[in-house]
């Protein structure tokens, strides 16, 4: 299948003759028909669309493009250049129009391209059309993305190789497989706890819960993953800790160890109910500058975020992720409730 494009002017198309100027021996060869000729035209796809900016993967490159007329299959090529094949050569693909690149060695802060052809049969393939670039992000603990100020487009960094320990609409958390660090990931990704993922994005968050924006940007998800991080069993009192850093603050009356971001299990008795939300005590009482509607009095215990139905002084555990939310100014003990279960 070859497109033909047909070049001239003045062309009395109703009295069409081949003319006798048909050379074989012409790169590209041009048959003339009257003042007409028709010249073959490489079959390319359209346009070849990476996954934005920038992405987290040092093995992982994501593009897609839409199908080409003609098309037998196709193959693609990975470089540092527009068209280049240093990082991939040429790979068959087959039919496939959304190709997730694996295996591959990439270096942080580089620009990658991902050029596609159009095989047409008899192994003829038509002009390559490249990606934009992306580039690949610098990698980060977790630690030392919530040491950094918020930020924007140029500070993008990544944090790769990490469990995803809750999801929840529009963000979820992940959490280091061996260790006790958790941050909250903004992204509307489509992802399981228990998998394994390289995220990028830019920090924000200073003076509340830090958090990855990644919006914009690909989540490379491994599956499958590690499984969910056991959750750390946290007294009430403990829940939230210190301040961290100078952008990321612990809670009011914060004892020990910041632990927002973090995947835990509390557990005590019920002390007061609200919309989407209850307050458990395990007995360290913990107080909530916020007034229980029903007492006039501060609430006492750890808010949960959750809807189970929960009555009063009812022994319940609840496992999420360490948060915190702001109140006049304050940031209190809070936990994003992924289970809630009565004890008998």
């Amino acid at each position: 299948c070859t497109g033909i494009a047909f070049k001239g002017s003045g062309t009395n198309l109703a009295a069409i003759v081949i003319a006798s100027d048909n050379n074989p021996n012409l790169n590209p060869r041009k048959l003339y028909i009257d003042n007409v000729f028709g010249e073959a035209k490489p079959v390319t796809v359209a346009e070849v669309r990476d996954d934005g900016a920038w992405t987290p993967s040092l093995s992982k490159l994501h593009f897609s493009f839409d199908p080409a007329p003609c098309a037998g299959e196709y193959r693609y090529a990975v470089g540092t250049t527009a068209g280049g094949t240093n990082v991939r050569g040429w790979t068959i693909c087959g039919q496939a129009t959304d190709v997730l690149a694996t295996g591959l060695s990439l270096t942080q802060n580089q620009n990658y391209y991902m050029s596609v052809e159009v095989g047409t049969g008899n192994d003829t393939w038509g002009g390559w059309v490249s990606s934009n670039g992306i580039k690949v992000a610098p990698g980060v603990t977790i630690q030392e993305a919530k040491a950094l100020a918020d930020g924007t487009d140029p500070d993008t960094k990544a944090i790769r190789g990490k469990a995803v320990s809750a999801v929840f609409s529009g963000f979820f958390y992940i959490q280091d497989t061996a260790g006790h660090s958790g941050i909250k990931i903004l992204s509307p990704a489509s992802v399981a706890a228990g998998d394994e993922v390289d995220v990028c994005g830019v920090m924000q968050g200073s003076d509340a819960e830090r958090y990855l924006d990644c919006t914009g940007n690909p989540v490379m998800t491994t599956t499958p993953g590690p499984g969910i991080p056991p959750a750390a069993a946290m007294s009430a009192v403990s829940l939230g800790g210190t301040e961290l850093n100078s952008y990321t603050p612990g809670v009011v009356g914060g004892v020990g160890t910041n632990n927002i971001g973090l995947h835990v299990t509390v557990f005590g008795n019920v002390t007061a109910l609200g919309s989407g939300f209850f307050y458990l005590d395990d007995g360290s009482a913990p107080s909530d500058p916020r007034i229980d509607p029903g007492t006039g009095q501060p609430y006492v215990g750890v808010r949960i975020l959750s809807s189970a139905s929960v009555g009063l002084d009812e022994y319940w555990t609840a496992t999420g992720v360490s948060t915190l939310e702001s109140d006049s100014g304050n940031l209190i003990r809070t936990v994003r409730a992924a289970n809630a279960q009565r004890m008998q």
